[in-house]
């Protein structure tokens, strides 16, 4: 991987490096020949992996610092599914699945013991298949989610179940001919809603990936507040063949994990960004901590 420089993060012109996370110390907590990551997320003030294990049977891993893992007991929603996230919502928690042959689906819990059935978050629309649902958050009593594609949409639930697309709500962020943009987190701040997204083009060798960041208006999710000019880091595909693992904002940086063709899970983390202006002072919401996640009251631009 090739990391970049983020030139622009604040006045001062302080800038974030990407860092790889001890990446055999990951492997070696992870016990399997070419274990594959499809899940990342923040629970209990600790950082959670979910690891596609024998038999493609998903097992979880838990973290305290984001560099050593142990294994988990719990119950998942799902055996199998190629990508997962859980949220925590005023509702109790929400599991987003992209599983494979089915459109995106979705699960609830009330204490991560017990799941409901999974369901398809669209009904009518499988094709949708990337989303990022923002966590502890609700604009004017719906829940939101971020989805991927030519085009960067917002949708809508009431009971985070049943979704549909606001045809009112797109993001003007859209990547160049030829790419796709795919969500990989969104998460409530202090000053805003973080969009961490790829830019990826199929090329013969590989997939070009270049990843960036934006900070949303949290009043008014279509309206763009800030978006890194330059990409936090982007993949050489002729070295290596990368897919993406999952996202997370941990002690105030976002960690993504990457399955790497050359040498299984890497785990990168990035500072946030410290935001270069001062948002309007009728737009500052404070951000409310939540007692299943803790953590994310922690993060800050």
């Amino acid at each position: 991987m090739r990391f970049i420089n983020v030139e622009f993060l604040s006045k001062s012109g302080e800038g974030s490096q990407a860092r790889e996370v001890e990446p055999k110390a990951l492997r070696r907590a992870l016990k399997l020949k070419m274990p594959r990551v499809v899940g990342l997320f923040c629970a209990s003030g600790k950082l959670r992996m979910v690891v596609s294990g024998s038999g493609d049977r998903l097992e979880m891993l838990e973290s305290e610092e984001g560099r050593s893992f142990t294994r988990l007991e719990e119950k998942l929603p799902v055996k199998r599914c190629r990508h997962l996230r859980i949220s925590s919502l005023d509702i109790g928690y929400l599991a987003v699945m992209e599983r494979e042959g089915k459109g995106l689906t979705v699960s609830h819990s009330k204490d991560r013991k017990s799941w409901t059935n999974p369901r398809l978050a669209f009904r009518g629309e499988p094709s949708i298949r990337n989303g990022a649902l923002v966590p502890d958050y609700q604009s004017n009593g719906f829940y939101l989610m971020f989805l991927g594609g030519s085009l960067l949409q917002v949708a809508r639930s009431r009971d985070g179940l049943s979704w549909k697309r606001d045809p009112q709500l797109v993001v003007p962020i859209h990547g160049e001919i030829g790419e796709t943009l795919e969500i990989d987190l969104a998460e409530k701040l202090p000053s805003g809603i973080l969009l961490c997204f790829r830019m990826v083009r199929p090329l013969a060798l590989g997939f070009k990936t270049r990843v960036q960041m934006a900070l949303l208006d949290p009043h008014d999710p279509s309206r763009v507040l800030w978006q890194s000019s330059t990409p936090i880091w982007e993949n050489e595909p002729i070295e290596e063949k990368l897919t993406f693992g999952g996202a997370a904002v941990f002690r105030a940086q976002v960690y993504s994990c990457w399955n790497s063709s050359k040498t299984g899970p890497v785990l990168v983390s990035y500072r946030i960004p410290k935001i270069p202006f001062e948002l309007p002072r009728d737009r500052s919401i404070a951000l409310q901590k939540s007692k299943a996640n803790p953590e994310i009251g922690r993060a800050h631009v």
